[in-house]
């Protein structure tokens, strides 16, 4: 834990942290994420900026597509570093690249084109929306909705 004691919930993920003990003046804790363990380190006091905590959707995303920059020289992660992390990701950010995100992600799911795909039991759906960079379940279906309405999938709406 270095000399401060961890988050009882990682800065990035929400998910309960597991203490690294260590002589520095830091915070240094670990995680599971979807099956991958992931070790973090921030200065002592971290508290994440309003910009990042808006954007954190980003950074899981990242850690769940394992595209996550982690960088061996410079290991303690700042405010200033997770704000350029979240603003150089290659991700899908127009309503286009998200509806195509998502249809190409669907598209892969499928065992031909045209079959039917039972998307509860193929997937993690919380990793699924982390995954395609949704902000949360409500933009997820306006996205899903959408391709319904385009004639390009079809679904029973619970």
């Amino acid at each position: 834990m270095g000399m401060s004691k961890p988050p009882e919930k990682c800065f990035i993920t929400n998910i309960p942290t597991v203490n690294i003990p260590s002589g520095m003046d830091r915070i240094e804790y670990q995680i599971k994420f979807f099956d991958k363990e992931y070790y973090f380190v921030f200065n002592s006091g971290h508290k994440n900026s309003d910009f990042v905590e808006t954007n954190k959707y980003i950074l899981q995303g990242l850690l769940a597509n394992n595209k996550f920059p982690f960088d061996p020289r410079d290991q303690i992660f700042t405010n200033d570093k997770l704000e350029k992390i979240i603003r150089e990701a290659l991700i899908p950010k127009s309503p286009e690249d998200k509806l195509l995100n998502l249809i190409n992600y669907l598209y892969s799911l499928q065992d031909y084109e045209g079959s039917r795909i039972d998307i509860y039991s193929k997937i993690n759906h919380d990793e699924f929306l982390l995954k395609l960079y949704f902000k949360n379940h409500n933009e997820y279906y306006f996205y899903l909705s959408t391709l319904k309405a385009m004639g390009l999938i079809d679904f029973m709406d619970c």
